[in-house]
């Protein structure tokens, strides 16, 4: 009897019975006792002893048939919340080998491999994928003096090393490509790419130009030039114009070197107008390399206007000349360009290149005459460098002068710490890291956090505005009315010096920074030193030190700097804001400022100064 209303549970429960409640009948059906059975009770079961089974087999039937044995409930299968990854699409093997190729032909400069490869996969009919097409235009223009991205992985030997031969067995020796071939090569892939509508790139049209203008076929290189420039996916970089304006200057062409220079700077103001940027130095320079070319070029010319503008230019752009820029400056005051009344010189020729050069920036100093009746050079002479006096050589005993910023560039540099402390970024500076490997940008998103930064840089400013007085930039204020700094310090970046080894301790070096200010206010000089205020904290700070804070407080050479913020944005502040004869003691670098800052000149020349 019992065996078969087991058999009956097991129909009504749909077969779920477990494996203990399965063993339990078998036990039954050998007449073995189910009272010694226990199963697990549920949570919604009464441990009472009204439960338990009895001996009796009537009673036991009567309570299986009321009570079914409670079931374990069912496990969920867990949901896998990740996107789903499309497999990637297999690429012809054929069309993979032929990729590898021609970047190891690349590696090589193989123009000939490459070439061979590339008729031999259009003959085949395989697919050219687009990188293909533009590492072979770059191979055309040749790579002696550059490299191109190897993306594809190399291939494995037998023993596991890394294959860095090409897919043969042998390195053959590489066959030298005429100009002339180099070209029609060239030109040939590029109609490849016209008729699958295939759009050339930025480095793709470099190449091409660069090979027209190897070749002095300056016009169709100039038509080339606007094609690029009309070209959505092409996006305007100096080495496109770099060699027309090189192959003009080589030439002995002012005029139209002149033109390509003003034809960048116009192309390049254009873009940041679009961008909706205000910042006028994302306009793109010419480089070392450019000035350099257009100094020779003048001197060749005898074009003073031109030799004038471009000695200004270096001198903003540039810290140190080259030995090559150098001497092509040394050229031009050894020239009859630089002479007065020359008869190599023409009047009316430098006015109307003066007309065609592009604007001049408001900060850019002027570095002339350059034109005299009689000029000496000095091949080599030595500075007194603690007051900038010139020991020997023709200009012996003179001090030399400084190229100062402008107002205009001081005051954009304070807007621009500014906002990089109020906004987390500058206007116009997409990226979203600092730069200095310092990580992201430190955006706000919480209102409470945003209002609490800007209080913090309220209470700096009029800290600043009672400590020091107005700030340099405001012209209409007396100078007798500011009390400027003569020396800010950086207190992490001094305090961090030399502690770098193993074993050191997590606080600064309280005693060196010390050691930094004393050296300072014996000589009689005013200071400031700036200090983030975790540096105090009783946890970080040794007791030993509290009374070297102490000292720095009543002396006023203190600023600590809010939770919160970064102390490099107030000492760069508080050295702004008092102007040009204020010194900065500091190791830091501050490419995170350069970086965001977009101020090429102002900054880096700020930095020298």
């Amino acid at each position: 009897m019992i065996s078969a209303i087991t058999r009956t549970l097991a129909n009504m429960t749909d077969n779920t019975a477990t494996a203990p409640e399965a063993s339990a009948a078998a036990a039954a059906e050998d007449g073995s006792d189910i009272a010694s059975r226990k199963r697990p009770l549920d949570d919604s079961e009464d441990a009472s002893p009204s439960t338990t089974a009895t001996a009796d087999p009537d009673t036991s039937a009567a309570s299986a048939t009321t009570k079914p044995p409670q079931q374990p409930p069912a496990k969920q299968a867990k949901v896998d919340y990740r996107p789903k990854v499309k497999p990637k699409r297999k690429t012809d093997p054929a069309v993979l080998e032929v990729r590898r190729l021609v970047q190891h032909c690349c590696k090589r400069d193989d123009l000939d491999t490459a070439i061979k490869a590339y008729d031999d996969a259009v003959a085949k009919s395989l697919l050219v994928e687009a990188q293909t097409f533009y590492n072979l235009l770059n191979l055309c223009d040749g790579l002696s003096d550059r490299a191109v991205h190897i993306g594809t992985p190399r291939r494995a030997n037998n023993d596991g090393s890394a294959d860095d031969n090409s897919p043969g067995e042998s390195q053959p020796d590489i066959v030298k490509v005429s100009p002339r071939e180099r070209r029609e090569h060239a030109f040939r892939i590029k109609k490849h790419m016209e008729s699958i509508s295939l759009p050339l790139n930025e480095p793709a049209y470099t190449a091409l130009i660069r090979i027209l203008s190897k070749a002095n076929d300056t016009e169709n290189a100039e038509l080339l030039l606007t094609e690029a420039e009309r070209c959505q996916q092409c996006k305007p970089k100096l080495r496109m114009y770099s060699a027309l304006l090189l192959a003009y200057c080589n030439n002995g062409d002012m005029t139209n070197a002149v033109n390509v220079w003003n034809r960048l700077h116009r192309i390049s103001k254009e873009l940041v107008v679009d961008r909706g940027s205000a910042n006028s130095d994302e306009i793109i320079q010419l480089s070392e390399r450019e000035y350099c070319a257009l100094i020779r070029c003048a001197t060749k010319t005898c074009c003073d206007v031109v030799m004038e503008r471009v000695l200004s230019e270096i001198a903003e752009d540039v810290l140190i000349p080259s030995a090559d820029t150098t001497n092509a400056i040394i050229s031009w005051f050894e020239s009859s360009g630089a002479i007065a009344d020359s008869d190599g010189r023409d009047g009316h020729i430098s006015a109307d290149i003066k007309s065609l050069l592009p604007p001049r920036g408001e900060d850019l100093p002027t570095m002339g005459p350059v034109v005299a009746a009689r000029w000496e050079v000095s091949r080599s002479c030595s500075i007194d460098t603690s007051n900038a006096t010139l020991t020997s050589g023709c200009l012996k005993d003179k001090k030399l002068k400084p190229v100062e910023l402008s107002m205009k560039a001081w005051s954009d540099m304070m807007k621009m710490n500014e906002s990089i402390v109020l906004e987390g970024s500058v206007e116009g500076h997409t990226s979203k890291f600092q730069g200095g490997r310092k990580g992201q940008k430190r955006m706000l998103k919480m209102k409470n956090a945003i209002e609490k930064r800007k209080h913090n840089w309220l209470s700096f400013k009029k800290y600043l505005t009672d400590r020091i007085g107005p700030s340099y930039i405001d012209a209409s204020v007396s100078a007798t009315t500011r009390r400027p700094f003569d020396v800010v310090i950086d207190g992490a970046n001094v305090g961090y010096y030399k502690q770098n080894y193993a074993n050191s301790p997590k606080h600064v070096d309280y005693e060196q920074i010390d050691k930094a200010i004393s050296h300072f206010t014996e000589q009689g000089k005013s200071v400031l030193m700036v200090l983030h205020e975790r540096h105090f904290n009783r946890n970080l700070m040794p007791e030993w030190a509290a009374l070297i804070a102490q000292k720095w407080e009543e002396k006023g050479v203190l600023y600590k700097a809010p939770a919160g913020s970064n102390d490099d944005w107030f000492w760069l502040h508080v050295a702004l804001w008092c102007g040009r004869n204020t010194l900065v003691l500091t190791n830091d670098e501050m490419r995170d400022h350069h970086f965001q800052m977009l101020a090429h000149r102002s900054f880096v020349r700020w930095k020298e100064r």
